[in-house]
């Protein structure tokens, strides 16, 4: 049986109270009665906390800070602490046009050596938890949940139809690493908005829309700068709109999300058209508490229902809001998280890896490293054959002339003078 959780340490790279911070760790902690040591401040370590506390957290990419990761690992496994790597999101591949993509590839290796090295790893979705089992078998998955303390229910609106007087707000929250996925449903956005007219527009909070959107008569944008998930929680439930999307490529990235933007939403009152992903067809039954489109034609034919339908968006919005209170409130599910990180305490309790397991694992690493290596080769290769093309070319008897006449042009010949225009040309034909 597993002892009592009472006392966590918690090492990120986010800002202690972003939203990731407080939905993946002190949010739970706080609803399940567990006191939560801070072991850092950005890249400011502490720790003291790993001695007073029962188990280590270690949050997303927080190994990049390299040394002091390694020095909590250490003093972790010198004091007998389970290490636990929390995650909500395939860091190993992240997407190329993701905003962050060079931060997160430039520390893969020691991401990758972290989730090994861990007594265990919380993911917050089973596809993210499926994804990272290769690396250590010991993967529990801890789902993003409500919080009762930030979010309350507000009853849906009466639903009308749409008219210029009172038009109708199609709305997205999201940050600017979404705004490939929202790219991708721009096109349906826009002829919807066209259909309408002046009976419906668009609202983005967050990161900034497409350009084509954002030029758009119909649609505008609030940026969300706010100091923190409870400040953000507040301000966009002060927010009106009458259907919400949520948008994703299907990519291997954006499979292992969370169904987080549906709960926020429905409980707002307002029912959405969301991707036809795993993050929310786990989640969303078509039709019933909301719709799931893929292509751009379903979008536009789900948004279209929705307007066209007052009595459809108020079914929706009613069941997605019963959805969220049967099972996805914090209050109801914080035991199951106190649980899940109690189980690190069990004596006895065997290694996440085995003989098998870590053969395989550095056969993985054997082929990554020669897969980085002959990368690193090639690139290195390029650059020695354009350097040498630039040292044959300034070896040329031509170039040299053209680099002399174009020091002296401006004495001999001065600007938008005839002379000019001759030595121009001249220059001209002896680079070739």
């Amino acid at each position: 049986m597993s002892a009592d959780l009472k006392t966590i340490a918690l090492y990120t790279a986010d800002a202690w109270d972003s939203a990731l911070v407080h939905l993946r760790v002190r949010g739970p902690a706080a609803a399940a009665g567990v006191a939560v040591l801070g072991g850092n401040h950005a890249d400011a370590i502490d720790l003291a906390p790993i001695e007073a506390a029962q188990v280590v957290i270690l949050q997303r990419d927080f190994p990049r800070f390299g040394a002091d990761y390694e020095a909590v690992a250490r003093r972790a496994q010198a004091l007998g602490k389970p290490v636990v790597h929390e995650l909500d999101d395939l860091l190993l591949d992240v997407p190329l046009d993701h905003c962050s993509e060079d931060a997160y590839t430039d520390h893969l290796f020691d991401l990758l050596g972290a989730l090994v090295a861990a007594d265990g790893v919380t993911a917050a979705t089973p596809a993210l938890a499926e994804a990272l089992r290769p690396l250590n078998p010991t993967v529990a998955v801890w789902p993003n949940c409500l919080d009762d303390s930030l979010w309350r229910s507000r009853p849906p609106a009466p639903a009308a139809l749409p008219s210029a007087e009172r038009p109708l707000v199609i709305g997205y929250m999201g940050g600017a690493t979404h705004q490939p996925d929202v790219a991708e449903i721009a096109p349906a956005l826009l002829n919807v908005l066209a259909r309408h007219g002046p009976a419906v527009r668009a609202q983005f909070w967050g990161g900034p829309p497409p350009a084509a959107l954002a030029a758009h008569p119909q649609v505008a944008w609030a940026p969300l700068d706010l100091p923190n998930y409870a400040a953000f929680a507040a301000a966009f439930q002060a927010q009106h709109f009458d259907i919400a999307v949520a948008p994703l490529r299907d990519r291997p990235f954006n499979r292992c999300k969370s169904h987080l933007k549906f709960l926020e939403y429905s409980a707002l009152g307002v029912p959405g058209v969301y991707a036809r992903l795993e993050p929310y067809t786990g989640l969303v039954t078509d039709g019933e508490n909301g719709l799931l489109a893929a292509a751009p034609g379903e979008w536009e034919a789900a948004l279209h229902a929705l307007i066209e339908s007052p009595a459809l968006r108020e079914r929706l919005a009613r069941a997605a809001q019963a959805t969220v209170e049967q099972g996805w409130r914090l209050s109801a599910r914080a035991g199951e998280w106190r649980a899940l990180y109690a189980a690190y305490l069990t004596p006895g309790r065997p290694p996440a890896l085995n003989a098998a397991h870590r053969a395989g694992l550095a056969a993985i690493g054997a082929r990554a490293r020669t897969r980085q290596a002959a990368v690193r080769d090639a690139l290195q290769a390029e650059v020695r054959d354009r350097d040498q093309q630039l040292a044959e070319l300034r070896a040329q008897p031509a170039w040299r002339l053209a680099q002399t006449l174009t020091r002296w042009r401006g004495r001999l010949a001065p600007d938008g003078s005839a002379r000019q225009r001759l030595l121009d040309r001249l220059v001209r034909v002896l680079a070739r």
